[in-house]
């Protein structure tokens, strides 16, 4: 009995005195539990509302696309002091923009309306332009290796099974200083995360995630090196 009243009067904070009502320190410790309950519910639902507020922000992105119609050309290339007055000036502020790889324009507008705005836009400082709104699904890429170079990249898209495939694309390598075709396939998903394998007929080919290779990296790893660490690296 000493040893449930002390360990009672430990949860409560305090030790039971000779000629207390050991009842009613199971009252209180009750009413305390309850509270704890409480607290820890409303913690629940506080954290329910963030999630569903984060979830909410992510919906509300306002993006556009813009590309230069002249064939070469790139964003990239442009003043970036003098770009961000020409968007202030047909657009108003918004929040941040960036370059792609490929020389177009991702645009972060404030809302639907200057997202609207945005999406009727034909030129820019002169140059013709198009916008197009972007799509919030997220870009998945992998690789998979063991394909012979002779399997053309149009046979392989058509007869891949266990993923919905959107592009694929024979990667490059360098062998004895020249370019070549590996025997590694970069294809792009339409997805929401990366899938574990693909099928091609019969044969199974794990997916790895693709790394673009860096330009301008002064050491790059060996071939045997990043199929071993499973780390691709290959031009495209």
């Amino acid at each position: 009995m000493a040893e449930r009243s002390e360990e009672t009067g430990s949860e409560m904070g305090f030790e039971e005195e000779g000629g207390r009502d050991r009842n009613g320190w199971n009252t209180m410790l009750t009413r305390k539990r309850k509270k704890k309950d409480k607290g820890a519910s409303n913690i629940d639902e506080t954290d329910s509302d963030q999630s569903m507020t984060i979830t909410s922000k992510q919906q509300e992105e306002y993006k556009v696309i813009m590309k230069l119609s002249q064939e070469g050309s790139s964003f990239g290339e442009w003043n970036p002091v003098h770009l961000t007055k020409s968007i202030n000036k047909l657009l108003g502020e918004i929040k941040n923009a960036k370059v792609f790889r490929s020389g177009a324009l991702l645009i972060f507008c404030r809302n639907k309306m200057q997202q609207e705005k945005a999406i009727e836009l034909n030129r820019i400082d002169g140059k013709r332009v198009k916008c197009v709104l972007s799509e919030n699904k997220m870009l998945i890429r992998g690789v998979i290796t063991g394909i012979p170079v002779n399997v053309v990249e149009e046979q392989i898209r058509d007869n891949v099974t266990g993923a919905k495939v959107l592009e694929v694309k024979r990667l490059r390598t360098t062998r004895n200083g020249e370019k070549c075709d590996s025997l590694s396939v970069m294809i792009k998903f339409d997805e929401t995360r990366l899938p574990n394998k693909v099928y091609i007929g019969y044969m199974s080919y794990e997916v790895r995630p693709y790394i673009p290779t860096v330009e301008g990296s002064i050491a790059q790893p060996t071939a045997d090196v990043m199929l071993a660490s499973g780390l691709w690296r290959f031009s495209e």
